[in-house]
């Protein structure tokens, strides 16, 4: 598979926000993260939030280690750097959660990219990896925290299809994905993303953001 040219350059990567803006950017701005296993339908949410006209949400983008996909070139989920790189963020303290895959793939989200893109909205939208909200609420306890769920035939068969994943790498996803529904209860919302019925679900969800003052 042929690699993209996508690895973050400089101008990419925020400088790290000192204790005191952190602190302020945590109290203003209303952050919104997504959990979902692989194949539950994370992207398909988070672009249905970010193109509806009742919110005004930025996109924070995390930082990951993974090789790059023909496929990234269409979205903008990542900032790719290298894991020397990741593990000066995680020393630094500048993940707020962040999750090191056994087949060398690591993800973080940054109180530096959050703060930097809360300048452009005071409703800021991320994705988050898969049973961190403990972490996320620790750094952010006034944060939402929404998790999306889908029958595991659905989300294996999803995975599949995008060819991107071996058989051990979709086996470890799908036991987090069955690890994950046992902790469905210390997620703000849950939103259960089966074949044909995602409208419904995402009108349930929208209605649960509107309740919390996000949309208009």
């Amino acid at each position: 598979m042929r690699e993209l040219t996508l690895s973050a350059t400089d101008e990419q990567i925020p400088a790290l926000v000192d204790d005191a803006a952190w602190r302020s950017v945590s109290q203003s701005t209303r952050f919104v993260f997504l959990d979902g296993a692989s194949g539950s339908g994370k992207s398909t949410v988070k672009n249905a939030l970010l193109r509806d006209p009742a919110f005004r949400f930025s996109y924070a983008r995390r930082y990951t280690t993974r090789a790059t996909r023909p496929d990234d070139a269409q979205n903008d989920d990542y900032i790719f750097v290298s894991m020397d790189r990741f593990l000066a963020f995680e020393a630094a303290g500048d993940l707020i959660e962040r999750r090191h895959f056994l087949f060398g793939m690591s993800y973080g989200v940054s109180k530096s990219m959050l703060a930097t893109t809360a300048k452009a909205s005071p409703n800021v939208l991320s994705l988050m990896n898969l049973g961190n909200v403990r972490e996320v609420k620790s750094a952010l306890p006034h944060a939402i925290c929404i998790l999306i769920d889908a029958p595991l035939e659905a989300i294996e068969l999803r995975i599949r299809r995008r060819g991107f994943n071996s058989d051990e790498q979709i086996a470890e996803r799908l036991e987090s994905a069955r690890t994950v529904k046992f902790r469905r209860h210390e997620y703000d919302f849950v939103l259960v993303n089966e074949d044909s019925q995602f409208d419904a679900a995402y009108a349930s969800l929208k209605s649960y953001l509107r309740q919390k003052k996000l949309g208009a």
